[in-house]
């Protein structure tokens, strides 16, 4: 059995999960929003854990964060999967990597990746709307999710 366990801040996060479900031959996968999840999740009951989310200010989301803070010791002795999104290139979004999880579970991971990003301005709030017209020079939506990253990720995953 495999869980996927994210945070996600606008729900751009989700999207991908689209992809890697068609690909994932595992077809008992638990999804679970660390946020909203109501039930509590034993992780001990799975294989292999899926464990990611959003990058916002150069910090992983906080519930994603708590997760694996909670469940360090377990982990590192499960078959993980890590990933971020990020509308950074890819290239030079690994660094986020390093700063956001412990590498401890880094070192036993077996696959990390970065599956890009995206970004709706109507799923903004209106204070944050303007900041990031003026970051991103734009208000025009920009949807950058990386399904190649994603499609080899899962490849890494089945073959775990």
């Amino acid at each position: 059995m495999t869980l996927i366990a994210y945070g996600t801040r606008y729900g751009s996060t989700e999207e991908c999960f689209d992809i890697m479900i068609n690909e994932l031959k595992d077809k008992n996968v638990k999804i679970i929003n660390l946020k909203t999840a109501k039930e509590k999740v034993n992780i001990n009951d799975y294989d292999k854990i899926i464990i990611g989310g959003p990058i916002n200010a150069g910090r992983l989301n906080k519930y994603v964060r708590k997760f694996v803070e909670k469940n360090l010791q377990t982990l590192l002795n499960k078959k993980i999967g890590l990933f971020i999104t990020h509308l950074e290139p890819v290239e030079s979004a690994f660094k986020y990597f390093e700063t956001n999880y412990p590498s401890k579970l880094l070192d036993k991971a077996l696959v990390k990746s970065c599956f890009g990003g995206a970004l709706y301005f109507e799923r903004l709030s209106v204070l944050e709307r303007p900041i990031l017209k003026m970051i991103t020079k734009s208000s025009a939506n920009i949807n950058q999710i990386n399904k190649e990253n994603i499609i080899n990720f899962a490849k890494k995953i089945n073959n775990a």
